[in-house]
């Protein structure tokens, strides 16, 4: 879903995208991604996974939806215009809270209901674009198909965000840190001054999330 993602997000900010697939290509870039939608909400990382009328219980740890996945899944489909019809919009915005840990971080896949995958701040912003997507601006509970679907903990994953930034979180991932420590522009800057990227991305997180 990665590869899939950036191949076509690169041709369309390259603005070539709608010159490059005809109807029936587009048409089954779509499907393909719709082959990945998990039955119980999200999206898998390809459909390779997929046990079909084989799946039990006791092979379903090995098919699991993807944080990741499931964002890309959707902007992807987003890119080449679909309508979001076919969207398992109800089970997968019930499985997101399910993906998010007591300290506000988010999990990469749900395992025999147990949160996998390590404490990365990308989960997290994986899981806000998730959110927005299929939720808008709506915050708390809300009806979906006739269910009542729980929100994500907002307030925990900002205090997540944050603590990610000055080191408390990064220090188990590295991936805030390290990813700008490496960048000569912004040795310099101190995490959380007003120009380090990792301050506006905070903003931002926020920002998308409350729409306030």
């Amino acid at each position: 879903m990665y590869l899939a993602h950036f191949i076509v997000s690169a041709l369309d900010l390259l603005g070539a995208l709608d010159n490059m697939l005809t109807n029936d290509e587009r048409q089954g870039y779509i499907d393909w991604i719709y082959r990945c939608q998990h039955p119980d909400g999200g999206f898998r990382m390809w459909p390779g996974t997929d046990f079909g009328a084989r799946a039990n219980r006791e092979n379903a740890r090995w098919d699991p939806a993807n944080i990741p996945a499931t964002y890309f899944a959707l902007a992807t489909l987003l890119i080449l215009k679909d309508d979001f019809k076919r969207i398992n919009r109800r089970d997968t915005l019930a499985w997101l809270p399910r993906m998010q840990r007591p300290d506000g971080s988010f999990g990469e896949t749900l395992v025999s209901d147990r949160i996998e995958g390590g404490q990365d701040p990308r989960f997290g912003y994986c899981a806000a674009g998730i959110r927005y997507m299929l939720r808008g601006t709506n915050e708390g509970d809300i009806m979906v198909e006739g269910q009542t679907v729980r929100d994500v903990d907002v307030d925990a994953f900002v205090r997540c965000v944050r603590l990610a930034e000055v080191g408390t979180l990064a220090s188990r991932s590295r991936i805030v840190a390290d990813t700008y420590a490496n960048v000569p522009y912004y040795r310099h800057m101190t995490v959380g001054s007003p120009m380090h990227p990792s301050t506006s991305l905070t903003q931002g997180t926020r920002s998308v999330l409350l729409a306030r």
